[in-house]
């Protein structure tokens, strides 16, 4: 028996559509639904982008944006699906 609809994102929108088919799957089966958030690890992507050009003082401040980028998303999806729920009586 399905207990939880998880509903992953890792895009930095997320969409009525999905939550909506979560939402519709978690109804049919009397489940939960969830919506799980992948953020990055902001250490991962200076490499990638710099190689080891990067001086610890230049790489912290990367990494510093790239955390504080991650946290407004994040902000946002929680914002939006909350929305949602509210929209959709939720609890």
């Amino acid at each position: 028996m399905i207990k939880t609809i998880l509903v992953p994102r890792d895009a930095a929108e997320i969409t009525r559509r999905v939550l909506a088919t979560g939402l519709a799957l978690a109804r049919q089966f009397d489940a939960h639904i969830e919506l799980l958030l992948l953020r990055r690890d902001p250490d991962d992507a200076v490499p990638f982008v710099f190689g080891s050009l990067s001086s610890n003082k230049f790489r912290k401040t990367i990494t510093d944006v790239i955390e504080h980028q991650e946290d407004d998303r994040a902000a946002e999806i929680r914002h939006r699906f909350d929305e949602f729920c509210q929209e959709n009586a939720i609890p």
